[in-house]
């Protein structure tokens, strides 16, 4: 695997760094490991980012490790090892792509940890279960996966030919790939696709074919997933609109206990219901989720909300209503 790959060959630079034997351009190390100049700088600022301290000679042009470093593993204790642990088990309880390299890494955290702590976990590790919501099974999109991060992180723009359940059909796109962003579930692509000139997001598994191009793009500095994806209910983007809630009964309870989104505000009444504010872009994705409490729910704003929800339900009654 590509990302394994990688993470091997910043390790083995890391120690021929270290080893201080000879003097080391990065023209040479290029050579030496079959990589690019660029690819080299890229690993170079990762391992700074991570605490490396590398030197350059400029007289040189040759790079080291600064004498004070020392590559020793961290020290583990019985909660940090419990929380990497349970993270690691709630991925596996969802169609997560690197399901294989999961399991082998959580492995490796428990043969390194001391007996003791070994003991600890073992003893309350089956004890926790997590129950994640339905989720898309992207183990058959593992390499389109993989061909995006590698794609991503040499910044190359990919060919894809993508299905459109709204079109019910097949269509090629050009893409630069910013992101991967798994949500409810799916697998996510968020990256600039050249046939709308715009920002699109497109679900991993409905990518049927990915081909990565010779041609590099630059990511706008002003991009931020968080900026693309704020105000979104879901995954679902469109005109944001202010949604005002009435919640009665169970429903009222059940709403304050979670955080639903990042602009709610909820105002208590005194009869028990609460009022339920929120601005969003996924309009259809939060319709479902009115629908889903029933008739503990009333929407007060916005008025075309309102009459769709009233158009849902007539829709409804059409069905159930036959006798």
């Amino acid at each position: 695997m590509k990302k394994r790959r990688k993470i091997f060959r910043i390790l083995k630079i890391i120690t021929l760094l270290e080893s201080g034997h000879k003097k080391w351009t990065a023209q040479d190390i290029a050579v030496l490991f079959d990589i690019s100049v660029r690819t080299f700088h890229r690993d170079r600022e990762l391992m700074e980012e991570i605490g490396v301290p590398i030197y350059y000679d400029k007289e040189l042009e040759t790079y080291d490790i600064l004498d004070t470093f020392s590559f020793n593993p961290p020290s583990i204790n019985r909660e940090e090892a419990l929380a990497l642990l349970m993270a690691g088990k709630a991925f596996k309880e969802e169609n997560f792509p690197y399901q294989k390299e999961l399991e082998t890494v959580l492995a490796k955290i428990k043969s390194s940890l001391p007996a003791a702590v070994r003991q600890v976990i073992a003893g309350i590790e089956n004890k926790i279960t997590f129950h994640n919501s339905p989720s898309v099974n992207l183990s058959s999109s593992k390499h389109i996966v993989v061909e995006i991060e590698n794609a991503i992180s040499n910044q190359n723009t990919i060919k894809i030919e993508y299905y459109s359940m709204s079109k019910d059909q097949n269509r090629v796109r050009k893409v630069d790939p910013y992101n991967l962003y798994f949500k409810k579930g799916a697998g996510y692509l968020i990256g600039y696709c050249h046939l709308r000139e715009e920002i699109r997001m497109f679900r991993i598994d409905r990518i049927k074919k990915l081909d990565i191009l010779d041609r590099t793009f630059v990511r706008p500095d002003d991009y931020s997933l968080e900026k693309y994806l704020e105000n979104v209910w879901g995954v679902e983007r469109g005109e944001e609109k202010e949604i005002e809630l009435l919640f009665s009964g169970f429903a009222a309870k059940y709403v304050q206990e979670y955080d639903w989104h990042s602009s709610q505000q909820i105002e208590e009444l005194n009869d028990g219901q609460i009022i339920f504010r929120v601005r969003t872009g996924s309009i259809e994705e939060i319709k479902s989720w009115i629908l889903s409490f029933g008739a503990e729910v009333e929407v007060l704003e916005p008025e075309d909300l309102k009459l769709e929800i009233k158009d849902e339900i007539e829709n409804m009654l059409k069905i159930y209503g036959k006798n």
